[in-house]
C-alpha cells in the first residue's frame, strides 16, 4: 500500500522561458496535476519581480495546487538573480 509520494524535481536544461513566467510554470504544472489524474480543487500563484534594479524580469514564482489526494506546491527562483544577492 502506498501511503504518500514526494517528488523534487530538477528541470536542469529546460529553456528559462519555461521555468521563469508564471504562465508557462502553471501549464506544466497543471499538465501533471492532469497527466497525474489528480482532482484539482483549487490553484493559485505568484509571480515575483527582480527589484534590484529597474528591469522588468522575473524574480522567481511560488504555486500551490489543493488536490482532493493531498496538495502540491513548487517554489522558483532564478539562479543569476540569487547569485548575483549573494556577493
Amino acid at each position: 500500500m502506498i501511503l504518500g509520494r514526494s517528488l523534487l524535481l530538477d528541470f536542469d536544461g529546460v529553456p528559462n522561458k519555461k521555468l521563469h513566467y508564471e504562465e508557462e510554470m502553471n501549464k506544466i504544472i497543471l499538465n501533471a496535476i492532469k497527466i497525474s489524474e489528480l482532482t484539482l480543487i483549487e490553484y493559485s500563484s505568484h509571480q515575483f519581480l527582480h527589484t534590484t534594479d529597474n528591469s522588468n524580469e522575473t524574480g522567481g514564482m511560488t504555486g500551490f495546487a489543493l488536490l482532493k489526494e493531498s496538495h502540491d506546491t513548487y517554489k522558483n527562483r532564478i539562479k543569476r538573480i540569487f547569485n548575483s544577492r549573494a556577493n
